[in-house]
C-alpha cells in the first residue's frame, strides 16, 4: 500500500470513558490515483465499538482498482461495430476511442492514433479539433474527474489491402497512464488469383501463343474473411479461343461460353479451379485476354486480367509502279511487280525473322531489286533481321511479267519464321489475259491455217477470245476482210456489223467465259500465186493486240490458150503443140530465174 494511503489513517483518540459507544472516522479521501490505479477506500470492519475497559480497532478496507482503460472500437457507415469483420477495398471505417477520467482529479489528456496500414486518412474527417500530421491524428483536452470523451476519424481501405489486416490501436496519456489501447482488427478479402498455364504446368502469363495451342486457365481463391463463405466463380471464355469440352474441373458447369462454379468455403481454406481452351485459327496479332469475377459476400470483384499475344500473320501484297495495291487485278506481258512482305512482331520479346520469297512463275527477277540486303539466289530472295518487339519489317523486290504468259496467273506465297511462326503469306495472284486466238476453217470445220486454198473456196474465219482478267470485260473484235477475197453477206455471227471492208464485234464477256465469233469470204477469181492473210484485232481494256496471223497460199495455175480456127487439124495439133513447149520453157526459164534470185 502506497504511503499516500497510509497517512489516510486516523489519528488514535485516548482516553474515551467505558461504556462509550465509538464510529470510526472516515479518512479524508476515499480515492488515491497511483501509477497502479485507483486505491478506492471500501469501509470498516465494523460501524461502531463500546468502550468496555480496553482498546478498540476499526479495520479500514482499501482496494486497488485499475482504471477504466480507453476503449478502441471501429464501425461501418450505419455505426455498427465491425470489429473483427471483413472489410474491403475503398470501404470506409470510423475509428473511435473512449477516455474516461476515473482519477481522482481532473485531468489533461493526449490522444495519439496512427492510421493504420493499407489505409488512406479520409481529410478533416477527425472530429474534437483532432490534428493529422505525418500519418497520425492527435487529440488534447482537460477531461474533468468523472466526465468520458470520445474521439472519432476516418479512414478508406486501400486497393491494394489484399487479404491483410487492418489493425489499429491509439495511445492515451493523462499524467498517470500512459498506454495503448484495445486494438481492432479487420481481415481484408483475398484477391482470387488468375493464372494460364502451358501443358506442362508452366505459368505463360504475358507469354506469346499460337494458333491450335491449349492453354489451361486456373483461378485460386483464398477465405482470409472472418467466417466460412459461400463462393461463386465465373470465367468468361476468352475472344479468339474455343472451351474444350468437359475440361471444367470442380463441377464447373459450362453455358453460353462461361464457366461457372460454386462452393463454401471454409474461413482460411483454398480452393482452386480450372479449365481448358484452344486458341482459333484466326487468332492473329491479337491478344487473348481473360479474368475471372469472385463472389464471396464480401467482394464481388474481378481477377487479374491474364494476356497472351498472338503472333500476326505476316502479309503479302504485289503493288503498281504507284505504289497501288493491285492484287487480284489483271497484269499485263512486260510489266513490272513489286512485292511485299510485312512482318510485324506481336509477340513478348524481340525476334530473329527469316522471310524467303520464290520468284513467281512466268516472270523474272529484275536485278538488285530486293531492299533490306536481300540476297538473291536460286530462284528465291531472303531476308534475315532482328525485329524489337512491337516493331514492323517491311521487305520488296520486283519482277517483270515474262512474254510467255498467255492467260496463266501469277501466284506468289513467301514463307516467314520468327521462332514461333514459320508459315506461308497469304497468297497474291494476278491473272493475265489471254491472247485471242485466230484460225480458219473449210466447210467441214476442219482448220486449213497453212493449207493451199484456191479462187472460188469459201473460207471461215474464226477468232476465239477467252476472259481471264478475273473480271467482267466490254470486249470488241475487229477483222478487216484479207485482200483477194470478198466477203460473203451476212456470214458474220454474233451480230458482227459489216461496214469499209471490217467485221466488228462487240460483246459483255463474263469473267472466266470464252467468246468465239466467225465471218465468212469467198477467195476471188484469178487469183493465182498469191498468199491470203489475215489477223484481227482484240480490245478488252486489259489489251489491244493482234491475234496470230493465219496464211493461206493459192498455187499459181496457168491458164490454157485457145488454138486458132482453121480447117486443118494438123496444123491445129502444131499450134498446140508448140504452145505446149513455150509454155514448158516458159515455166524452166521462170524456176531458173528464181533459183539465180
Amino acid at each position: 500500500m502506497p504511503q499516500s494511503v497510509k497517512d489516510l489513517t486516523p489519528k488514535t483518540v485516548e482516553r474515551i470513558p467505558n461504556g462509550t459507544v465509538v464510529h470510526p472516522d472516515q479518512p479524508t479521501k476515499t480515492k488515491v490515483t497511483v501509477k497502479e490505479g485507483n486505491w478506492v477506500f471500501k469501509g470498516y470492519d465494523k460501524e461502531t465499538q463500546t468502550i468496555d475497559g480496553q482498546d478498540v480497532h476499526f479495520i479500514g478496507k482499501w482496494v486497488l482498482e485499475e482504471f477504466t482503460k480507453p476503449v478502441k472500437d471501429v464501425v461501418n457507415e450505419s455505426r455498427t461495430t465491425i470489429n473483427g469483420k471483413a472489410v474491403k477495398p475503398r470501404e470506409t471505417l470510423t475509428y473511435t476511442v473512449e477516455y474516461k477520467n476515473t482519477t481522482d482529479q481532473d485531468r489533461e489528456v493526449t490522444i495519439k492514433d496512427k492510421i493504420p496500414a493499407y489505409t488512406t486518412y479520409v481529410e478533416n474527417s477527425a472530429d474534437n479539433g483532432g490534428k493529422f500530421a505525418n500519418g497520425e491524428v492527435t487529440w488534447s483536452k482537460k477531461v474533468a474527474k468523472g466526465d468520458s470523451w470520445k474521439v472519432t476519424f476516418k479512414v478508406k481501405v486501400n486497393d491494394d489491402a489484399n487479404g491483410v489486416e487492418v489493425i489499429n490501436k491509439a495511445r492515451v496519456a493523462d499524467g498517470v497512464l500512459d498506454i495503448d489501447t484495445n486494438p481492432t482488427n479487420n481481415p481484408t478479402p483475398k484477391k482470387p488469383v488468375k493464372d494460364v498455364v502451358d501443358n506442362k504446368g508452366t505459368t505463360i502469363n504475358g507469354k506469346v501463343v499460337k494458333p491450335g495451342e491449349t492453354l489451361t486457365y486456373t483461378v485460386e481463391y483464398k477465405n482470409t474473411t472472418d467466417q466460412d463463405r459461400e463462393v461463386t466463380i465465373k470465367d468468361k471464355i476468352p475472344a479468339y479461343t474455343t472451351y474444350v469440352e468437359n475440361s471444367a474441373d470442380n463441377g464447373g458447369k459450362f453455358a453460353d461460353g462461361q464457366v461457372t462454379w460454386s462452393k463454401k468455403v471454409v474461413k482460411g481454406d483454398s480452393w482452386k479451379v480450372t479449365f481448358k481452351v484452344k486458341v482459333n485459327d484466326d487468332a492473329n496479332g491479337v491478344e487473348v485476354i481473360n479474368k475471372a469475377r469472385v463472389a464471396d459476400g464480401v467482394i464481388d470483384i474481378d481477377t487479374n486480367p491474364t494476356n497472351n499475344p498472338t503472333p500476326k500473320k505476316p502479309v503479302k501484297d504485289v503493288v503498281d509502279n504507284k505504289g497501288t495495291t493491285i492484287n487480284g487485278k489483271v497484269v499485263k506481258p512486260g510489266e513490272t511487280l513489286t512485292y511485299t512482305v510485312e512482318y510485324k512482331n506481336t509477340t513478348d520479346q524481340d525476334r530473329e525473322v527469316t522471310i524467303k520469297d520464290k520468284i513467281p512463275a512466268y516472270t523474272t527477277y529484275i536485278q538488285n531489286s530486293a531492299d533490306n540486303n536481300g540476297k538473291f539466289a536460286n530462284g528465291e530472295v531472303t531476308w534475315s533481321k532482328k525485329v524489337a518487339k512491337g516493331e514492323t519489317w517491311k521487305v520488296t523486290f520486283k519482277v517483270k511479267v515474262n512474254n510467255d504468259v498467255d492467260g496463266k496467273e501469277i501466284k506468289n506465297i513467301a514463307r516467314t519464321s520468327d521462332g514461333v511462326l514459320d508459315i506461308d503469306t497469304n497468297p497474291t495472284n494476278n491473272p493475265t489475259p489471254k491472247k485471242p486466238i485466230k484460225d480458219v476453217v473449210d466447210n467441214k470445220g476442219t482448220t486449213i491455217n497453212g493449207k493451199a486454198v484456191k479462187p472460188g473456196d469459201i473460207l471461215t474465219y474464226t477468232v476465239s477470245y477467252t476472259n481471264t482478267t478475273g473480271e467482267d470485260r466490254d470486249v470488241t473484235i475487229k477483222d478487216k476482210i484479207p485482200e483477194y477475197t470478198t466477203y460473203v453477206e451476212n456470214s458474220a455471227d454474233n451480230n458482227g456489223k459489216y461496214t469499209n471492208g471490217e467485221v466488228v464485234w462487240t460483246k459483255r464477256v463474263a469473267k472466266g467465259e470464252t467468246w468465239t465469233v466467225t465471218f465468212k469470204v469467198k477467195v476471188n477469181e484469178e487469183t493465182y500465186g498469191k498468199e491470203i492473210k489475215n489477223i484481227a484485232r482484240t480490245s478488252d481494256g486489259v489489251l489491244d493486240i493482234d491475234t496470230n496471223p493465219t496464211t493461206n497460199p493459192v498455187p499459181p495455175t496457168t491458164p490454157k490458150t485457145p488454138l486458132p480456127k482453121t480447117g486443118n487439124e494438123a496444123t491445129n495439133g502444131i499450134y498446140a503443140g508448140v504452145a505446149t513447149l513455150l509454155a514448158g520453157l516458159g515455166l524452166a526459164l521462170r524456176r531458173k530465174r528464181k533459183d539465180e534470185e
